[in-house]
Order: structure tokens, then sequence, then C-alpha cells
């Protein structure tokens, strides 16, 4: 329709730039389903937003990554409550404590129950993704890298407008449990090539 072409042809002036992912998931079916999922986001995007995406099996694994001496400075993580060697939700503050206040993290679990929406977020998170993951949450995962300029952030609504005219199936999402949070003295600012660090858990509990 003209109304989502028009919508298209304004994003066209936005770039928002590579976004590094690092995806930490024991399921080996799960990190194919993700690697497919941003690989179709990289087709999708037209080069306004595009995902580099890397891959991790645990949380130590994901610490690891985190504290290596070559890191790059990530901009999101998203971590699954089932990992083998520790909880998502025991693993949050520890994370947190590595990336400093300028990283968005986001939860993702099977799970809705508002007390662990509330114990995720006590812990540090910044926000909580109800699972399975479709395409277009994952393509539009960029929105909560902090620091985008406001431009950057009208992008999201303006895509749904765009898909809701051209009838597309899934607009793009607005996930829930976004609460402010004061930043932490000293916490790094966020890179001009944002990155995101997507940890992941075993699929065989539910979670």
């Amino acid at each position: 329709s003209e109304v989502a072409k028009s919508v298209a042809e304004s994003l066209r002036l936005r770039p928002v730039g590579t976004i590094n992912v690092l995806v930490v998931e024991d399921d080996e079916m799960q990190r194919l389903v993700l690697d497919k999922l941003f690989t179709a986001a990289n087709g999708k995007n037209d080069g306004i937003v595009t995902f580099d995406v890397t891959f991790a099996a645990t949380a130590a694994e994901a610490v690891a990554t985190l504290e290596a001496p070559k890191c790059v400075q990530f901009s999101i993580i998203l971590l699954d409550m089932m990992l083998p060697d520790l909880n998502g939700y025991d693993l949050l503050p520890k994370i947190r404590a590595l990336v400093g206040e300028s990283v968005a993290i986001l939860v993702a679990s099977l799970h809705t129950q508002i007390e662990l929406v509330q114990l995720c977020v006590s812990r540090g998170a910044d926000a909580f993704l109800v699972k399975p993951l479709g395409s277009d949450e994952v393509r539009h995962i960029w929105q909560f890298v902090k620091g985008l300029p406001s431009a950057c952030r009208s992008y999201a609504s303006d895509l749904a407008e765009a898909a809701v005219a051209a009838d597309e199936e899934s607009p793009v999402v607005r996930y829930s449990a976004m609460l402010p949070r004061p930043a932490a003295a000293g916490a790094a600012t966020c890179a001009v090539a944002h990155q995101v660090c997507v940890c992941g858990g075993s699929r065989s509990e539910g979670a």
C-alpha cells in the first residue's frame, strides 16, 4: 500500500548499523533456529540493521566471553532461564556486574508467572520476553539497545505501522517488563557498533 511504501522510504534514513550477537544456548536445535532467524532478519532489514552472530553453550562460556580481554562491547544480552550450569536469574547479577548499566539484559522464558518476572527485574533484567521468539521479534530485538537516538527508536513503531498497512502476519512485538533502572556509577557508554549477547538455555525442561 501507499502507507507502507511511505513508511519504508522514511526508514531508509535511519540506519542502526551492525549488532554483534552472542547466543548462549545449550540446545543445538535452538541454536540452529536462532541462527536461521537472525540470518533471515539480515535479509529483511535491507542493511538498516545487520546481526553478526556468535554462539556459546553454557553460562560459564557466556561469562568467559564477557571477561575475555578482547571482548566486544555488547549492547544487549538475551538470557534464558535454563542453562545446564546455572539458572538464568542467578546469572543475572553477575552479568550485570560485568557489563554495567549501558547494556540491556533481556530474559526469555516460556514461564510467565508474575513472580518470575519480578524476580528477574529485581536482579537486573531490563525486559522479560515470552518464548518462543518469532521471526519479527528477533528481527527487531535491536530496539532494546540503550543509547539509540530517538529517531531510531521511532523506527520500531513505524515498522509496526508498515506491517499493518501491508497486512503482514506479525507486526513488531513490544515486550513486557521494560522498567527503567538507575545507571550504575562508572558504567561504560554504549559502543557505536551495537552488540547483542543472546544467552539461551535448555528447552528440554520447557524453559
